[in-house]
C-alpha cells in the first residue's frame, strides 16, 4: 500500500470512528447485517426532499459484497431502497444513494 493510500485508510476509518451511525443493510436471500455509515450532506434534489432520498458514505470493506441497486437499507428507523452506488475513494469508499420506500428491511 503507498503511502497515500495507507493516509486516505487511515482517514477513512477516523471519519468512522467519529461522525458513523449504524445502518442495517439487507442482501435479501443472503440476510441483513449492520454497517457503519455516514451520512452526507444532501445535494441539490436531496434538499428538494430530504426526507425522501439521502446520501451516504460507507467503507467497502465493510460489506460481504459490493451494495447493489434494488437492495435494501434502514437508517434512522427509515426504510430505503438504493438506487445508485459510486465509488468515492481509492481505498474503498463508497457513496449509496436511497430512496424512502414502505418496504420493510428485517431488524437485526
Amino acid at each position: 500500500m503507498s503511502a497515500f493510500a495507507s493516509q486516505v485508510a487511515r482517514i477513512n476509518t477516523a471519519c468512522k470512528r467519529a461522525f458513523g451511525a449504524p445502518m442495517v443493510y439487507d442482501y435479501g436471500l443472503i440476510g441483513a447485517y449492520s454497517v457503519t455509515i455516514i451520512q452526507g450532506a444532501p445535494n441539490e434534489q436531496e434538499s428538494e426532499t430530504p426526507d425522501l432520498r439521502i446520501s451516504l458514505w460507507a467503507d467497502l470493506a465493510d460489506f460481504s459484497a459490493y451494495p447493489a441497486v434494488g437492495h435494501r437499507i434502514s437508517f434512522n428507523g427509515q426504510c430505503y431502497l438504493i438506487f445508485a452506488v459510486s465509488a468515492t475513494d481509492s481505498e474503498g469508499g463508497v457513496r449509496i444513494n436511497a430512496e424512502r420506500t414502505e418496504l420493510v428491511v428485517p431488524s437485526l
